[in-house]
């Protein structure tokens, strides 16, 4: 049995606006596609920075009640972000991923430091054994990007997305200049390629506003679709844009380049990314240590209190009882307020209707003895979720690319 895909879901945070008290405690809503609003053309001028919190939630179960743990959770960036001039000081545009807490907002989230990018191989290949990789940046400063310990990823996908080749790195040393990283890692298990084979590194003698390429280049029909094209010298330089369709000479694009490549435009499409990872460590709902102030003698066996990873949160609990025996109140003391009354001959499970699911049970064969007004037992609850934030950076006078997108990839084991 493992944790499966589908059972890994992104979450909104309960405030998803640009205030100071953006991000806060998770919502049962999924990100959409749509998580970061558009940036108008006013925005772009002037230049912004924007942020949107995640979870990463693990909804593994079995009939409902907590399941797998995901240990040695993951978050990095896929790849880099189209808009903008790559590695540019001006023009440009990039995202970056820090790990939060199930609470932080923005106000804190904005100090943060040491935040985690992607950028692609500054070398035509490296073979497996080698120690040190030099990684172009999309930020014009590589230190933006990578830090000097923890790990990173570096992968392949082919054009469906899937990941061909890949493997995790612990990063001992950075040293950056200007927007090249060089890392100091673990020795790679695998070789990788910068670019597509048969790409190569090119002079563009084919071009248009949504073109470019290399005449008698004999390319496979789409062998490059969905990857992305780089202009990495000459006219146009730092455009990437992803790649609609290819022909045996002829790459089309997706979006029409800002400026138009022409013979001096130099170009690639790019085939390996490295990405400094955000640790989220373990994730699995839990809960603390139960605590019955009960003088007339009631008790409750915790071996009958369950946790159900859709619906739990974190939260701290009192379930105050009330002048007939056994009638209880459940108050979540932080968020939640009054969820539920009733007696505890049928047990106690409060439905978090907005998740489907309960955020906890305390089965009514746990309970022993009797419970009298005022008694209570308090406990705390933990969601089977780990946040983390994305950081949006326009350089004021960036130019509009309305296919521009961000894409996280999470990754962990099966405890």
């Amino acid at each position: 049995m493992a944790i499966t895909s589908a059972e890994l879901k992104f979450k909104k945070s309960i405030v998803s606006d640009d205030t100071s008290n953006n991000g806060a405690r998770i919502h049962n809503d999924d990100v959409s596609s749509l998580y970061f609003p558009d940036v108008t053309s006013m925005e772009r001028q002037a230049g912004l920075t924007r942020y949107r919190k995640l979870f990463l939630k693990n909804e593994n179960n079995t009939a409902g009640l907590v399941g797998l743990t995901l240990t040695s959770a993951k978050a990095w960036l896929k790849r880099p972000t189209p808009a903008g001039v790559y590695g540019s000081a001006s023009n440009n545009e990039y995202f970056l991923l820090k790990a939060g807490s199930d609470t932080d907002i923005q106000s804190g989230a904005s100090a943060y430091t040491n935040w985690s990018g992607v950028g692609y191989l500054n070398a035509a290949s490296y073979s497996a054994g080698a120690t040190s990789i030099a990684v172009v940046c999309e930020p014009a400063a590589g230190s933006t990007s990578f830090r000097t310990t923890g790990i990173a990823f570096i992968g392949y996908y082919d054009t469906a997305g899937n990941l061909t080749v890949g493997e995790f790195v612990t990063v001992s040393n950075m040293t950056s200049s200007g927007n090249i990283a060089t890392l100091t890692i673990s020795a790679l298990l695998n070789t990788y390629a910068q670019y597509e084979t048969n790409s190569q590194k090119l002079d563009a003698s084919i071009y248009s506003s949504t073109t470019i390429g290399k005449a008698a280049s004999a390319w496979s029909v789409n062998a490059f679709q969905n990857q992305y094209v780089l202009i990495y010298g000459g006219t146009g330089i730092g455009q990437m844009r992803k790649v609609a369709s290819n022909t045996a000479d002829t790459i089309t694009v997706d979006y029409a380049w800002n400026t138009t490549p022409d013979a001096t435009s130099d170009f690639m499409v790019l085939k390996t990314y490295v990405s400094m990872c955000e640790d989220l460590a373990s994730i699995v709902c839990s809960h603390g240590t139960i605590t019955v102030t009960s003088p007339t003698g009631g008790t409750f066996n915790t071996a009958y209190f369950y946790d159900y990873p859709i619906g739990a949160v974190t939260e701290s609990w009192t379930i105050t009882f009330g002048a007939t025996s056994g009638d209880y109140t459940v108050t979540g003391n932080n968020y939640y307020g009054v969820v539920a009354t009733g007696n505890i001959s049928a047990g106690i499970k409060p439905s978090n209707s907005g998740s489907g699911s309960y955020y906890f049970e305390m089965a009514a064969a746990g309970f022993g003895g009797t419970f009298g007004a005022g008694e209570t037992i308090t406990f705390t609850t933990t969601n089977s979720a780990k946040g983390f934030w994305a950081k949006e950076t326009i350089v004021a006078g960036t130019l509009p690319h309305s296919a521009n997108k961000v894409e996280i990839m999470v990754s962990g084991d099966t405890a």
